[in-house]
């Protein structure tokens, strides 16, 4: 049986990638404002992708991590690999993730994103959630479909890990984040 661990990222949401009809107007997700639609998000519960748990935060009003060079602390496990699901704004994106162990690190790799815009992936990561409009300052685009894409990272061998660091690119917007578990 695979065990998975959802990582809390509470404390490192910056950005508000999604709104509801009262604040349209206050999305984050790209430099023309644009935002997911809330509704169809299950904050509070958990959502599976590919039989893997994750949950969506929210948090005042943030719910995702624009990357800007966070490290994410954690109490080491042992992984064997690491679930994403974001999404990049402006672009097709890809960031190199470092993951170290008593400040060592101790494997790296990159995490990939197509446009949230896009509803075919441009790297290997695949399709997780698909929206049926988007949101403007101004109101909905029923002509866009917005995506929020999945993405692993393998591990060679189970790996001990105490934290995760991101690279600074704030096209890259990280919702949930997922560690699955290895023998030690």
């Amino acid at each position: 049986m695979t065990n998975y661990h959802m990582l809390d990222i509470t404390s490192y949401l910056n950005n508000v990638g999604c709104t509801n009809d009262n604040n349209i107007s206050h999305g984050e997700l790209s430099l023309g404002k644009l935002s997911l639609p809330e509704k169809f998000l299950p904050f509070g519960s958990i959502f599976y992708y590919e039989k893997i748990p994750f949950k969506f935060i929210k948090y005042n009003q943030y719910d995702n991590i624009e990357l800007s060079g966070q490290i994410i602390n954690f109490k080491a496990k042992q992984i064997t690999k690491v679930h994403l699901l974001g999404t990049a704004s402006e672009a097709d994106m890809y960031g190199d993730v470092h993951f170290c162990n008593n400040n060592q690190i101790v494997h790296s790799d990159k995490m990939f994103f197509s446009h949230f815009t896009k509803s075919k992936s441009s790297f290997r990561d695949q399709l997780a959630l698909q929206f049926p409009y988007i949101h403007l300052p101004t109101g909905i685009l029923n002509q866009v479909s917005p995506s929020i894409w999945y993405d692993v990272i393998s591990f060679p061998k189970s790996t001990a890990v105490s934290s995760i660091h991101f690279e600074d690119n704030p096209c890259l917007h990280l919702f949930c984040l997922t560690i699955e578990l290895g023998d030690l």
